[in-house]
């Protein structure tokens, strides 16, 4: 099964590795595995390995980013329009840029995402 990366998604998996929350589903473990494992292409700097890119990821679609009706029911919003205009807010652009960053320390792994570290294993 292929699923489209978009801005909103990402941003979920970064909220999560922020709160310090296990990552059970599959399919975000493995991506992280691979994203780590495709950088070790770059050439590393320092003792701790790191490596560094940026990538763009497409906002996506307003489907991307919520539920309307979820949005509505819970009183963050009044009205589709409003909806879309929170849409808009977070994502003006139709891609975002996100900082990747690895590291190495001993036998940890360490992910830095807007050069926050937000996930190690």
């Amino acid at each position: 099964m292929k699923m489209d990366i978009t801005a909103p998604w990402m941003d979920q998996i970064i909220e999560q590795c922020e709160n310090n929350s296990l990552i059970t589903d599959p399919f975000k473990k493995k991506l992280l595995a691979d994203i780590y494992l495709s950088m070790s292409r770059i050439l590393a700097e320092g003792d701790d390995e790191i490596r560094e890119l940026w990538i763009d990821i497409p906002r996506g679609s307003i489907y991307d980013f919520g539920d309307f009706e979820e949005y509505l029911s819970e009183g963050l919003v009044d009205s589709y329009e409003a909806f879309k205009q929170e849409w808009e807010d977070y994502y003006p652009d139709k891609v975002k840029w996100y900082s990747i960053t690895t590291a190495r320390y001993r036998d940890d792994q360490f992910f830095l995402y807007q050069f926050k570290t937000v996930l190690y294993h």
